[in-house]
């Protein structure tokens, strides 16, 4: 089964800018960021709420967007995150710009 989520698009982890303003305190340091790698080795975020992942490390995760019900991607969640000293694990591991999304 596909997990629905929200996606926010490209976020550039450096400054902190995406789609919809600055994500550094946008969800506030009650948020967890599940990193996956795809098949084609690409790495995409996702984030809940709350300090506990949804999926855990080494387990694979399928996602779907929300509103329309399209395959977003499959991947293994390699690494977990939370709160802004988080993201900023994440850029040093995974790159400056990573595609998000958001648990619905």
């Amino acid at each position: 089964m596909n997990s629905p989520i929200a996606s926010v698009g490209e976020v550039n982890l450096q400054t902190g800018e995406f789609e919809y303003g600055d994500i550094y305190d946008f969800w506030g340091e009650d948020t967890t960021y599940e990193v996956y790698r795809t098949k084609t080795n690409e790495y995409r975020v996702v984030s809940t709420a709350g300090l506990e992942p949804i999926v855990p490390i080494g387990e694979t995760g399928k996602f779907q967007e929300d509103q329309t019900g399209e395959y977003l991607f499959t991947g293994e969640c390699i690494f977990v995150a939370s709160g802004n000293d988080g993201l900023k694990q994440i850029q040093k591991e995974y790159g400056t710009l990573i595609q998000m999304g958001c648990y619905k």
